[in-house]
C-alpha cells in the first residue's frame, strides 16, 4: 500500500494555518507598493546574442529523461515573440512564413536571416529535440556555428534540458568562447517541477501553501502485462481532508503538461464512488489532495534571476484565465489580484532560494488569492513554480515589444490559448479577422502570435485594449466572427 504525509500545517484546519504563516510575509511585504513594480521583461535577454530553442518536453518522472511533448512542437514558433533582431531563433524547416512575415511587419521578431531552420522532421514526430539533432548532424552543426557572430552567446531554451546544456557546452568547445544557457542546473529543474518539494521549499521560506498531503500510491498487478494504481490511500486522504472542507482536489505532484486535475465535492457525490471512476486514469506515483479553496484570481508573477549580476527582478504580472478544471486557457493584464505586495515578495523570497542553488534565467509562480472564511480578508497561498518560459512570458515580451510604437502605452491584454478557427492558414485567418488586427495606430486590436497549430483549428492569441473589458469585447467580437 502507498502512503501519505501532511505538506501543511497543523490539525487546526487550512483557514488558520494561513493566516499564521501569512503574517510574517505580510510584514515583508510592507515594503512593497499598492502596485508593485516591474522591470522590462526584455531586459531579461541581457546584451547577449540569444540562441532561442523552444522544444517542449516532458520529464520522466525520477529520470534525467525528456520527451518531446506530441502536438506542441507549436511552440517553437512562438520564440519569435521574444527574440530581437540580432537574435537566433531554430524553427522546423516546414514552418510557414505568414506569421513571420506579419510579426516582422510589427517590428517583432528577428532578422529573417536569423530564423535558422532546422532540418529533418519535427521534434515530436521523430521524439528527438532540436538541439539533440544538431548535435546528431555535424553539417547542421556547422551551419549553425556560422550563423553565430563574434558575441557572446545564451541558449534560451524553454526549459533547460540536458540536450540543451550537451549544445551549449558543444558550441563553446567549437566557437571558443563562453556559451551560457537560461534556466538549470537540470537537477535543481527536476526539483522544481516536483510540486511537493517547491511546496516544503516554500514553508520553509515562510510562504503559504494550500493545507494538504503528499500520497504515494503503489501498483497492482491484474495479471502478467497489465497493472493499475491502488487508489486507497487517495481515499483516507480524501475521508481526512473533507473534515476539514466541502471540496478536494487531486493533481499530480510533478508538474507535467496537461496533467489533469480532479474535484471531488462531498456535497455532490460519494467520495468512493468518484474516486473509482478516477482510479484507471492515475498514472503518477505520486499526488497531491488538497483542500479546494474559493479562489477569486489566479496571479502568475513572473521573476528573472541575471546571469552576469544576479540580480532578481520581478518582470511581469498577469492573472491566469483557468477553465471550471483549473486547465490554463491564457492570461490577462493587469491583474486584479488585491494581495499582490505579499505575492511579490514571496516571489523575491523564493527567488532568492533560487539563486543560492545556481538557478539563473526565467522562472514563473502561480499564486492563487481567496477570502478567508475565518476574517473575510482576501489571503494568498503558493501553488507551483514554473522554472521556465511560460504561457505569459510571451504575451508580456509582445506588450513590451508594441509598446515602443504604440500611439499609446498599452494598459491592458488577454492572451487566448488554442482559440478554435476553421481557417486552414495563417493568409485565410488573416483574411477573416483583418479588420480587427492590432497596428500602431489603434488603441485596441488583436495580434496572432502564434499561428503554426493553425492546421489543427486552433491559433494563440492577443487582445489589446484600453481596459481588459474593451480586450474581452474584443475576444467576443473575434468568436463572432469565427462563427458566422
Amino acid at each position: 500500500m502507498g502512503r501519505s504525509g501532511r505538506i501543511c500545517g497543523e490539525k487546526t484546519g487550512p483557514a488558520h494555518i494561513l493566516i499564521q504563516v501569512t503574517m510574517s510575509i505580510a510584514e515583508s511585504a510592507a515594503r512593497i507598493a499598492a502596485e508593485p513594480r516591474t522591470f522590462p521583461i526584455a531586459g531579461s535577454l541581457g546584451p547577449n546574442l540569444n540562441l532561442f530553442l523552444h522544444d517542449v518536453v516532458n520529464f520522466q518522472p525520477g529520470s534525467a529523461a525528456t520527451v518531446t511533448a506530441p502536438g506542441r512542437d507549436a511552440d517553437l514558433e512562438k520564440a519569435l515573440v521574444l527574440a530581437r533582431q540580432d537574435d537566433v531563433v531554430c524553427l522546423s524547416a516546414d514552418t510557414a512564413c505568414g506569421q513571420i512575415g506579419y510579426l516582422a511587419g510589427l517590428g517583432v521578431g528577428p532578422a529573417a536571416d536569423n530564423i535558422f531552420r532546422v532540418d529533418g522532421p519535427r521534434p515530436s514526430e521523430c521524439g528527438m529535440s532540436h538541439a539533440a539533432a544538431l548535435l546528431k548532424d555535424p553539417l547542421q552543426f556547422d551551419r549553425l556555428c556560422r550563423k553565430i557572430p563574434a558575441a557572446t552567446v545564451c541558449i534560451n531554451p524553454f526549459i533547460a534540458t540536458p540536450d540543451c546544456m550537451k549544445l551549449a557546452a558543444e558550441l563553446q568547445r567549437r566557437l571558443g568562447r563562453e556559451v551560457a544557457i537560461s534556466g538549470g542546473p537540470f537537477s535543481l529543474v527536476k526539483t522544481c517541477i516536483q510540486k511537493h518539494a517547491v511546496l516544503n521549499t516554500a514553508r520553509e521560506l515562510q510562504i503559504p501553501v494550500p493545507f494538504g498531503e503528499v500520497v504515494s500510491l503503489e501498483r497492482v498487478k491484474t495479471d502478467e502485462a497489465s497493472s493499475v494504481v491502488d487508489p486507497r490511500p487517495l481515499r483516507e486522504a480524501v475521508d481526512r481532508l473533507l473534515k476539514l472542507a466541502d471540496a478536494v482536489i487531486i493533481k499530480s505532484a510533478v508538474a507535467v503538461l496537461a496533467s489533469k486535475i480532479y474535484t471531488i465535492r462531498a456535497t455532490r457525490e460519494d467520495p468512493g464512488e468518484a474516486l473509482r471512476q478516477i482510479a484507471p486514469q492515475l498514472q503518477e506515483s505520486t499526488y497531491l489532495v488538497e483542500v479546494l479553496y474559493d479562489v477569486t484570481v489566479s496571479p502568475n508573477i513572473v521573476f528573472h534571476i541575471g546571469a552576469a549580476d544576479h540580480t532578481i527582478r520581478c518582470v511581469g504580472i498577469t492573472d491566469q484565465r483557468l477553465s471550471r478544471h483549473f486547465a490554463h486557457h491564457g492570461n490577462s493584464f493587469p491583474s486584479l489580484a488585491r494581495t499582490l505586495p505579499g505575492m511579490v515578495e514571496a516571489g523575491y523570497r523564493f527567488s532568492s532560494w533560487l539563486r543560492s542553488e545556481g538557478f539563473r534565467g526565467i522562472v514563473g509562480y502561480d499564486f492563487c488569492e481567496y477570502v478567508d472564511r475565518a476574517t473575510g480578508r482576501p489571503a494568498f497561498f503558493l501553488t507551483e513554480i514554473n522554472p521556465r518560459v511560460n504561457g505569459s512570458v510571451y504575451p508580456l515580451f509582445l506588450k513590451e515589444y508594441l509598446g515602443r510604437t504604440a500611439s499609446r502605452p498599452i494598459s491592458a491584454f488577454i492572451s487566448v490559448k488554442w482559440f478554435q478557427t476553421a481557417a486552414g492558414s495563417f493568409e485565410d485567418f488573416e483574411a477573416r479577422f483583418h479588420h480587427l488586427f492590432y497596428t500602431p495606430e489603434k488603441t485596441a486590436g488583436m495580434v496572432p502570435y502564434n499561428t503554426s497549430t493553425i492546421r489543427r483549428g486552433l491559433v494563440d492569441l492577443m487582445f489589446i485594449g484600453r481596459t481588459r473589458e474593451e480586450a474581452t469585447m474584443l475576444l467576443n467580437a473575434a468568436r463572432r466572427v469565427e462563427s458566422a
